[in-house]
């Protein structure tokens, strides 16, 4: 599968720069356009804003677990494949983040 490739792809890239230059941080920015936001994931910002606060920080307080609002990438990329109706199974290659920073 081509996704496979990209994955083996970036993490080569990353790890070249992490070599190449220790002290540099790399980040991603992604952006959804109003219109997908609406059709697609039939939401608005302020409901993904309510969404993360319920789902990820409530929880965390009802669980106990306090001090730890840490979202887990792999449900954020998850909940986005099953609402534009991509393969949820390709998940496990899309979540891997490292979420320290």
């Amino acid at each position: 599968m081509g996704m496979d490739m990209v994955t083996k792809g970036v993490h080569n890239v990353i790890e070249f720069l992490s070599d190449y230059s220790p002290d540099m941080d790399v980040i991603g920015i992604s952006v959804i356009r109003r219109e997908i936001e609406n059709k697609v994931l039939k939401t608005s910002v302020s409901g993904l804003v309510e969404l993360n606060i319920l789902k990820n920080l409530t929880v965390y307080v009802v669980a106990g677990s306090l001090g730890r609002f840490k979202s887990h990438a792999s449900n954020i990329v998850f909940d986005v494949f099953i609402a534009t109706c991509q393969d949820s199974a390709q998940n496990m290659e899309s979540s891997q983040i490292d979420g320290s920073h």
